[in-house]
């Protein structure tokens, strides 16, 4: 939608006369049509003006231009024994990540699983995240009741599948992790965890957790926890 005005100009014989000016109602551009020159019936065209209009600065969206540097602890209260998570995570621009973590349960036989693995999010720039990926590591049983300890260690593998949202304040995820059964150290291989947080700062983040280990096995464990990480 336009607006048409008409001016008469006195001016010299290089100047307009008579102008037609159209203006959008926003005020984002003016367009002068149809400028008279004294003393002749032909209409000059002048130059067509377009103002500069300053636009509000768009928000950025979700790992766009920038690679993400996640580092994360937290500590879940499980029936036999606590539970640690140490965890580092590089996302890129495209919603892909890879990511490094170690869970351990101290006690008479420490138990510990380690990963290193990569995926990619099914959703891509989305609040929401559907992602999708697979690791490599190792887990081990640390046996003290014997005289002499004995490390048990395996190799392991699998891959993982997580749904969760990344609010502006608020987050949330579920994972699903499942590595190849090993035989001796197979109980902190599968796990189900569910987390929310919520973002104190812009880089620092609280959570609390849901642990659910090998819900499948006899000696599985759940319980709750809770941690911080670190968006750099």
């Amino acid at each position: 939608m336009t607006i048409t005005a008409l001016a008469l100009f006195a001016a010299d014989a290089w100047a307009c006369d008579r102008v037609e000016v159209e203006v959008d109602v926003d005020g984002s551009e003016v367009v002068v049509h149809n400028c008279w020159v004294r003393d002749t019936a032909e209409p000059v065209p002048p130059p067509v003006i377009r103002p500069s209009v300053d636009e509000a600065p768009r928000p950025e969206k979700k790992g766009a231009g920038h690679d993400d540097v996640i580092l994360q602890y937290g500590m879940q209260f499980l029936p036999d024994m606590p539970g640690h998570n140490l965890a580092g995570k590089l996302v890129g621009d495209d919603d892909s990540y890879f990511n490094v973590e170690l869970r351990y349960m101290p006690g008479s036989d420490v138990r510990w699983v380690s990963r290193a693995g990569a995926g990619f999010d099914v959703l891509g720039d989305s609040d929401w995240d559907l992602t999708l990926g697979v690791f490599l590591g190792a887990a081990g049983i640390w046996d003290r009741e014997r005289n002499s300890a004995v490390m048990y260690a395996a190799p392991v593998g699998g891959g993982e599948l997580g749904i969760g949202y990344e609010g502006e304040r608020l987050f949330g995820k579920y994972r699903f992790i499942a590595a190849v059964d090993t035989g001796r150290v197979p109980g902190a291989l599968t796990e189900n965890e569910l987390t929310v947080g919520y973002k104190i700062f812009e880089s620092i983040h609280a959570y609390g957790q849901y642990l659910f280990l090998t819900p499948r096995a006899p000696e599985s464990q759940r319980g709750v926890g809770m941690g911080l990480r670190v968006q750099l």
